[in-house]
């Protein structure tokens, strides 16, 4: 009982996370969640306001594989029913996963992690030479520019 509440509260997102989904939603903009969460935060996803906000989730402790396992970025592609050249991944880059998502043919993004690079769970393997995202509520913005283009 313990563990399903901290996962619960682990899983709570802000107020501003929130409405940049619903921007991204709003925009056509297909989400999934791709996480190396241990097995109670997979178990509490379904509980969580975020679930709402999201087309899949793909989570390593049920997928049987970790990040940057191609085996997780495929079932997410698989899952939202997108090529790897139309999707974009945007994560702090723990566990090498730009890195995976790039060598699945994806376009990927680092963003700052709230609370700095030490609170990543696996660090950070490789270095990341492009230029980061500040906050992931600026993505909408982001999206929606580069779509005029």
């Amino acid at each position: 009982m313990l563990l399903a509440g901290l996962a619960d509260a682990r899983l709570q997102a802000d107020t501003t996370v929130l409405q940049a989904l619903v921007r991204l939603k709003s925009d056509g903009i297909r989400l999934a969640i791709l996480s190396d969460a241990a097995p109670d935060i997979a178990e509490a996803w379904g509980r969580s306001a975020l679930v709402g906000h999201f087309d899949a989730a793909v989570f390593s402790s049920i997928a049987g594989a970790v990040k940057p396992d191609p085996l997780l970025f495929d079932a997410t592609l698989r899952e939202l029913d997108v090529a790897a050249d139309q999707a974009l991944n945007c994560g702090d880059g723990g566990g090498n996963e730009l890195a995976g998502a790039m060598r699945a043919g994806m376009c990927a993004m680092r963003v700052v992690r709230r609370g700095g690079q030490s609170r990543l769970a696996f660090g950070e393997g490789v270095a990341w030479f492009g230029s980061p995202l500040l906050d992931v509520e600026a993505l909408p913005a982001l999206l929606s520019a580069l779509r005029t283009r």
